[in-house]
């Protein structure tokens, strides 16, 4: 088993630019609520189905995500939010955690139900390797943790559907952050409530 290169450290242009987005997108949501948009909010929780290099390192991951979107008149949406996943590992790797915040997402609706988007996002990783194995279970092993920020895109489909009243949606996606070494993919496939 081929061990994970440990990630390089926060870059500060990355954390600026990350700063900035968290500052300027309120805003203009704010200002196309004004321009009589909607803003809208959504929770969600996934599967994470790792792919390629990533399959190599980690088993398949759970995440949660919460976004705001504005709801306009014609068939495009923008929106914002954040996400978390966590993935067990493998041979030396104990665990792998992607902080997301995703920024200037386009959403397409194709119809009343079916929509696709696409987007980018800043992801904080996070990697927890094994230094040594543990003699028993009673003392676990202990891990070493680095984390690096990286910039990556996501791209799926997905389906609106009401149920009892309630607001659902169930999307497929691909994640692609460009980290140190092999690029990182995984599959969420999201179930989440609409507000």
């Amino acid at each position: 088993m081929r061990a994970r290169r440990c990630p390089r450290t926060p870059n500060v242009a990355g954390v600026l630019l990350a700063t900035i987005m968290l500052l300027v997108l309120p805003a203009r949501a704010a200002r196309a609520q004004g321009q009589g948009g909607q803003l809208g909010f959504t929770g969600a929780i996934s599967v994470d189905l790792p792919l390629q290099a990533l399959g190599l390192d980690a088993g398949s991951g759970i995440g949660v995500m919460v976004r705001n979107s504005s709801r306009r008149a014609g068939p495009w949406n923008l929106r914002s939010g954040l996400s978390f996943d966590r993935f067990g590992g493998k041979g030396s790797i104990d665990n792998l955690q992607f902080f997301t915040f995703f920024g200037g997402e386009l959403v397409l609706n194709n119809g009343r139900h079916v929509y696709e988007f696409v987007g980018v996002g800043a992801y904080n990783t996070r990697v927890a390797q094994k230094t040594d194995n543990g003699t028993s279970p009673a003392i676990p092993a202990n891990s070493r943790r680095s984390s690096a920020f990286d910039f990556g895109f996501q791209g799926g489909v997905g389906v609106n559907y009401s149920l009892f009243g309630a607001g659902l949606f169930v999307e497929a996606a691909v994640v692609h952050v460009l980290t140190t070494g092999p690029a990182t993919s995984w599959a969420p496939v999201r179930f989440g409530l609409r507000l």
